[in-house]
């Protein structure tokens, strides 16, 4: 018997079109435009409340220590004004006893033409 060759299935090759070029545009999108809500104004605000509880505290420690050493220079105020700007990272309420302890130096300064506190060596400074 003579063998025969299997003959193989021939698949015919389609050629396809290029597609179309098809140039999209994005679409303008509307950007929508935000309305923010009025606020009433306050009547106190939160710095001006942080400053008067300043104002107090100082009141305090000028009443609970009234022999407190002042710096010549400083003064009583200037002196509790500078041990609050030493320890305004540890007490949350020393910034604003700073605050209100220039204010009330800087008042007794200009009003009086000195700085409150034992006047030693002379050292005014209305002189």
């Amino acid at each position: 018997m003579a063998k025969t060759m299997a003959l193989e299935r021939v698949k015919p090759i389609f050629i396809r079109p290029p597609r179309p070029i098809i140039v999209r545009r994005a679409s303008r999108v509307i950007k929508k435009v935000k309305h923010h809500a009025r606020r009433a104004k306050d009547f106190i605000s939160s710095h001006e409340i942080k400053t008067a509880l300043g104002g107090a505290a100082l009141g305090f420690i000028h009443k609970q220590f009234p022999n407190l050493p002042a710096i010549p220079l400083l003064g009583k105020n200037g002196t509790v004004a500078l041990l609050a700007y030493l320890g305004r990272r540890r007490v949350p309420l020393a910034n604003d006893v700073l605050i209100a302890a220039l204010v009330v130096s800087g008042y007794e300064l200009a009003s009086e033409n000195k700085i409150s506190g034992p006047d030693e060596n002379g050292w005014n400074a209305g002189v």
